[in-house]
C-alpha cells in the first residue's frame, strides 16, 4: 500500500488564456419587457393559428352506408353469391364493425356474415392461412384490435400466405 506525500503537489494544467475574455463569467441579463407591438403580434399569430386549427379537414370522413346497398336484392337482404367469395366477406364484416348507430344496413351485414364465415370456416382446411384469418377476425375484429397486436397477429398470417404462395 502506497501513501501519498503531503508536499507532493498535483501539476496544473496551463491553459491558453481565452479569446472570449471572462465577460460571461459575470454577466447578468437584464429582463427585457414585451412591448405592446410585439404582444399584438403574438395575439396575432395565437388567432392565425387557431382558426388554422378549427379550419384544418378531420382526418376522417364520413362515408354513406348506402355504399352496402349494391350487395343487397330488392328486399334488403344481402345478395346468396357473396358467400362464394370468402375474403370479400370477409371484407364485408370488418367493415361492418365500422357502423354508427342506426346504420340498419351495416347491423344486417354484420348478421349476414357473422352467420356465413361460421359456416364457412369449418370447411376451410386446416393448414389455411383463409381459416385462421376468419377464425381471427371473428374472434377480434381488425376494429376492436390494439393496432400493435393486429400488426403483430396479421404478420404472421401474411407471411404464411406469402410463403404458401410462392411454394407453390
Amino acid at each position: 500500500m502506497t501513501t501519498s506525500s503531503p508536499n507532493k503537489s498535483r501539476p496544473l494544467a496551463n491553459f491558453h488564456s481565452t479569446v472570449w475574455g471572462y465577460h460571461f463569467l459575470s454577466y447578468t441579463p437584464q429582463l427585457t419587457e414585451i412591448t405592446n407591438q410585439e404582444k399584438i403580434e403574438v395575439d396575432e399569430y395565437k388567432e392565425t393559428i387557431r382558426k388554422m386549427l378549427v379550419e384544418a379537414p378531420d382526418a376522417s370522413h364520413y362515408i354513406s352506408s348506402d355504399v352496402f346497398k349494391k350487395f343487397t336484392e330488392q328486399d334488403g337482404k344481402f345478395k346468396e353469391t357473396l358467400t362464394n367469395d370468402v375474403q370479400g366477406l370477409l371484407s364485408l364484416y370488418e367493415a361492418s364493425h365500422l357502423r354508427v348507430r342506426d346504420e340498419e344496413i351495416l347491423e344486417e351485414a354484420l348478421t349476414f356474415t357473422t352467420t356465413h364465415l361460421e359456416s364457412i370456416v369449418s370447411n376451410l382446411s386446416n393448414n389455411n392461412s383463409l381459416k385462421v384469418e376468419v377464425t381471427e377476425a371473428l374472434s377480434q375484429p381488425i376494429r376492436m384490435t390494439l393496432p400493435r397486436m393486429g400488426a403483430r397477429k396479421y404478420i404472421s398470417i401474411y407471411e404464411k400466405m406469402m410463403h404458401t404462395t410462392i411454394c407453390f
